[in-house]
């Protein structure tokens, strides 16, 4: 087998922490924050495309989750 070069394998990209944009915790009564991250279809966007870190997107799919039962945000955008 061939080795592998340095050059052929990806890169993770280091996500910046949430305090350093100064992005305030998510919260379920705050509808229109929670929406930022959300497609139009109402799918919650992975934290690749938003560049959050994994704790700040724990916690923001427990809120959205959230939000849709108490029915702050809908299920499914049509």
């Amino acid at each position: 087998m061939a080795k592998k070069n340095k050059k052929d394998t990806k890169r993770r990209h280091e996500k910046p922490d949430f305090p350093k944009f100064k992005l305030e915790m998510p919260d379920y009564k705050k509808p229109d924050f929670l929406r930022k991250f959300m497609t139009q279809r109402g799918k919650i966007v992975p934290a690749s495309r938003s560049n959050v870190s994994a704790t700040f997107q724990r916690k923001l799919r427990q809120e959205i989750i959230r939000a849709r039962h108490l029915g702050y945000l809908p299920f499914v955008d049509k």
